[in-house]
């Protein structure tokens, strides 16, 4: 009985470290992901800087980043555009431990 006792202790252990991983990078790599799109949308964009934001924002709702316009700094410069923006997320591991985890990148064009 003490040996399946411990068997079930380890895996609850291990199945909460595997679910207390994918909850924590779950929003880095969003968070990179959407970083790599931006700086995508910086490449090719013609239209503009408000043009460049708007269609920032709307990737960002999509992808479901909680960006807000007010967080989203959009220049234009000689060489292209550049792009700042921060947020914040939530992790919330079983109602139990929130951590807020705070994402930011500044991209332009070198």
């Amino acid at each position: 009985m003490c040996s399946s006792l411990k068997a079930l202790i380890c895996i609850s252990a291990v199945a909460l470290a595997i679910y207390t991983g994918i909850m924590f990078g779950q929003p880095y790599y969003k968070a990179y992901l959407f970083e790599s799109d931006v700086r995508d949308m910086i490449r090719f964009e013609l239209q503009g800087a408000d043009k460049l934001k708007e269609q920032i924002l709307d990737k960002a709702k999509k992808q479901k980043v909680p960006l807000k316009s007010k967080d989203l700094l959009v220049e234009g410069e000689s060489e292209g555009f550049r792009a700042r923006a921060s947020w914040f997320e939530e992790v919330n591991i079983l109602n139990k431990y929130r951590r807020k985890l705070k994402f930011s990148f500044d991209t332009d064009l070198p």
